[in-house]
């Protein structure tokens, strides 16, 4: 503790000296410190003042990390809603939106009751559920308890619809890399755990890792909740992609816009360089995607959910000749014109437990459901 202590205080010292650097430049400098008159708006001057201390502060990046390490001293681990552990960061979801999350399951319901094709419902935890183990130890336990939760939703759709459970098989291999460090998406690793379940909740025979060949394409990927975090000491992550080593077998995948494009692989790689790296899965999430593959296997999956089972899409498409996938979030809804579920052997519910308590667009499976219900009666 002692060490500790003293650890803060140089730091302190340290940011101060600097501090004081920098507004002895500045003062010395032709312009020099900004001056206040009463012609001034307050607003006004302070923008000068931050760009004084822009000018003259060539260490600010710096400091604001000595000022991080500093609070991490005194015992903060939460920033940003960001906690941050030895080699990870994980991310805080905020107490459910009880009238969103009410809406969204009531919607799914209706759709559930209403389908005439099987459906199932899949909900997928978040990193702040899984890795428990990972957070700070003078951090409290959160109040919201997301197994529960999915546990209390899957009661809900019992006798309508399949419900597909991936907590306990995420929770029992948490020490492994299932989850980036540096981002809330599931790993490949993580993707095939979920994988392994899903299918075979789905009918289908779940592939053996070794039908799978790794490839390890990235080695230096910093995800989203890095760019988010003041904290910059945390190991980069391995972006790795599960390839399906069946001979002849190939899959085209078609991004369903007002201008479709497509993409004769699974994982378009030169969007590595060009756009955010996890885009090398399918070629990022655009709303309404629709894989195709070669195989003998003439099933068919309708997929409603979010970007977090993007990265199970790919590993899913031996045991289907179509998959398409559909986020409401960013999809046209001019899609719905096309759009005849009856033509699908399966559909599959997909979110996270942040979307279903967050997000309202689950929500909108209404007008799904109404253009069946449409559909049957035309």
């Amino acid at each position: 503790m002692k060490a500790k202590r003293i650890s803060a205080l140089f730091m302190l010292l340290l940011i101060a000296a600097l501090l004081c650097l920098t507004l002895y430049q500045g003062l010395n400098s032709e312009k020099g410190f900004p001056k206040y008159n009463r012609f001034y708006y307050m607003k006004e001057y302070m923008a000068e003042v931050e760009a004084f201390m822009k000018e003259n502060f060539p260490l600010a990046k710096e400091l604001r990390f000595l000022g991080v390490q500093l609070q991490m001293l005194a015992g903060q681990r939460q920033f940003n809603g960001i906690y941050i552990s030895d080699n990870m960061l994980i991310e805080d979801i905020e107490p459910p939106q009880e009238e969103i999350a009410a809406a969204n399951q009531k919607a799914m319901g209706k759709f559930v009751e209403n389908s005439t094709v099987p459906t199932y419902v899949m909900l997928l935890p978040t990193k702040l559920a899984i890795k428990q183990q990972e957070l700070p130890e003078n951090v409290a336990l959160f109040s919201f308890n997301q197994k529960n939760y999915m546990e209390e939703l899957y009661s809900n759709f019992f006798g309508k619809a399949t419900t597909v459970d991936v907590y306990p098989i995420l929770f029992s291999n948490y020490s492994q890399y299932i989850y980036y460090r540096t981002s809330p998406e599931l790993t490949a690793l993580g993707s095939y755990y979920v994988y392994s379940v899903l299918s075979q909740r789905l009918g289908n025979v779940p592939l053996p890792q070794q039908d799978f060949a790794m490839q390890h394409i990235k080695h230096n990927f910093y995800g989203e909740t890095y760019r988010q975090s003041p904290y910059t000491q945390i190991e980069p992550d391995i972006i790795t992609l599960y390839r399906h080593t069946k001979e002849n077998y190939n899959a085209i995948v078609t991004h369903n816009s007002d201008y479709p494009y497509t993409y004769n692989t699974l994982y378009p790689e030169h969007l590595l360089n060009l756009s955010q790296g996890l885009d090398v899965l399918l070629g990022g999430d655009t709303g309404d995607i629709t894989i195709r593959s070669n195989n003998r296997r003439v099933k068919s999956l309708l997929v409603f959910g979010d970007s977090s089972i993007l990265p199970v899409l790919p590993l899913l498409t031996p045991h289907y000749s179509q998959i398409r996938f559909i986020d409401f979030s960013l999809w046209n809804s001019n899609a719905l014109k096309d759009l005849k579920i009856e033509e699908y052997d399966q559909v599959l519910l997909a979110y996270s437990v942040d979307t279903m308590i967050h997000q309202s667009y689950p929500a909108q499976i209404e007008q799904v459901a109404a253009l069946a219900a449409a559909q049957q009666s035309g």
